[in-house]
C-alpha cells in the first residue's frame, strides 16, 4: 500500500483508503445509535450487518452501486429502484465512500495530527476524518445530525 504524505510547513496530505476495508461503525443518526460490522471490497461492494440494537440485529445491508439487498431473520428485501430511500444512513456511508476516489487527497488541519477530506454528495455536505495512514476515523454530516465512528480497521 502507498502511502502519500507530504510534510510541507504545517500541512499534510495523505490519500484515503475506502476500498478494500473492514472495519466496525457506531453510528449516531438523529438519536439513534447503530452499531454495525462493515466490508467494502474492491469493487465498491459494500456489506453491513448490524450488531446493535437488539431488535435489528442481524440486519444486513448490501450496496454495489447498482442494486441493494436486505436481509433479515430469512426475508430478503431488494427494491426496485435498486436503492434504498435517501434517508438511510447505511446508504450515506456507502454514496460518501464510493465519491472518494483514489485521486482526491485529505488534508491535515494544523492544530490537529489527523487529516480532513470536506466535499458534498447527494447535496449534504459533508467532513470525512482519516489517520495520516489513510484509514478512516470518522464521517460527520452536520445538517443531518449524522456522525459515524470507525473502529479496527482492517485492510484487506
Amino acid at each position: 500500500m502507498v502511502l502519500f504524505l507530504c510534510g510541507c510547513g504545517t500541512v499534510n496530505e495523505v490519500t484515503p483508503i475506502t476500498e478494500g476495508i473492514s472495519f466496525d461503525a457506531v453510528i449516531d443518526y438523529y438519536n439513534e445509535k447503530y452499531e454495525c460490522s462493515v466490508n467494502i471490497d474492491g469493487d465498491d461492494v459494500m456489506t453491513a450487518t448490524v450488531t446493535s440494537p437488539e431488535d435489528i440485529k442481524g440486519l444486513k445491508l448490501k450496496f454495489d452501486g447498482k442494486k441493494a439487498t436486505a436481509e433479515f431473520m430469512g426475508l430478503v428485501y431488494e427494491p426496485k429502484t435498486g436503492s434504498f430511500p435517501m434517508g438511510n444512513a447505511v446508504k450515506t456511508v456507502y454514496d460518501v465512500i464510493t465519491e472518494i476516489d483514489g485521486d482526491k487527497t485529505a488534508k491535515a488541519t494544523p492544530d490537529k495530527e489527523n487529516c480532513k477530506l470536506e466535499g458534498k454528495t447527494n447535496g449534504k455536505e459533508y467532513k470525512f476524518y482519516f489517520s495520516p495512514t489513510g484509514l478512516p476515523l470518522s464521517l460527520e454530516i452536520p445538517d443531518e445530525d449524522f456522525k459515524i465512528t470507525f473502529n479496527n480497521v482492517t485492510v484487506s
